[in-house]
């Protein structure tokens, strides 16, 4: 019995999730991510929005998504793309195009991943990880320059993270604070027996959900800052193994 029952709470719960991931997938563009997925050198198939709407059974374009992958591949298998990736420090998918043009766009890309292996401090600074994608001779140029151009990123990420935190530390007081007034006037309204009138129905309704709404707000902003934290102790440790 309890096997069936469980059974049919997942089956709820299941329904519910797919319900809310349905709902999402009405507002995307399977034109964009179908291209968005070739410029990424990837399948559309493999798109991860794709694949969670077409498991909950959502309505899709697949029209779209094949018009757009097929645009953004066009565009992909260009020799200046081919620069751009290489320059990005990203690796190329030479399996989408056609083997007529892959000398000039291999060409290319090495160009382009030659400029990006050469300019580590730049690379550093984007605040994109490094993909192992310098051969062993340039790496010995470009690791050194990149922990430099990596470290001053993360050391902007932690400093504009402290300031936030300092904002929500901020917001949580102010929310504890008004939640302990209302909290106060709830406690010092009288109390009234079963079955009789109650005067303060109307004020006590008021107070009881302007504590719930904050309760809420409280709930929310200290999930905000637990982020925080957990991303400041992210980035000094990253920066502090550069060292």
């Amino acid at each position: 019995m309890k096997k069936i029952i469980l059974l049919a709470v997942s089956l709820v719960l299941s329904s519910c999730t797919n319900f809310w991931i349905r709902q999402e997938c009405k507002d995307y563009n399977w034109y964009q991510l179908g291209y968005d997925a070739a410029m990424r050198g990837e399948r559309a198939s493999n798109d991860a929005k794709i694949m969670r709407c077409r498991s909950a059974e959502a309505e899709m374009s697949e029209s779209q998504i094949d018009t757009g992958f097929k645009a953004g591949m066009a565009r992909y298998c260009q020799p200046d793309t081919a620069y751009q990736i290489g320059k990005q420090g990203e690796t190329l998918n030479y399996d989408f195009c056609d083997s007529n043009i892959l000398g000039t766009m291999k060409r290319r890309f090495q160009e382009g991943n030659t400029a990006y292996c050469k300019d580590g401090y730049t690379a550093g600074q984007t605040g994109i990880k490094y993909k192992n994608v310098c051969s062993a001779e340039l790496e010995k140029i470009f690791m050194p320059e990149y922990k430099k151009g990596r470290k001053k990123f993360l050391l902007g990420k932690i400093e504009a993270a402290e300031i936030e935190r300092r904002e929500v530390n901020l917001e949580l007081d102010r929310v504890s604070y008004e939640k302990r007034i209302v909290d106060q006037r709830l406690s010092i309204l009288p109390l009234v027996q079963d079955g009789q009138k109650d005067p303060y129905f109307s004020e006590r309704s008021n107070l009881n959900s302007q504590s719930s709404s904050l309760s809420s707000r409280l709930s929310s902003v200290r999930y905000k800052k637990e982020n925080l934290d957990r991303q400041i102790q992210e980035f000094r440790a990253e920066s502090a193994a550069l060292d």
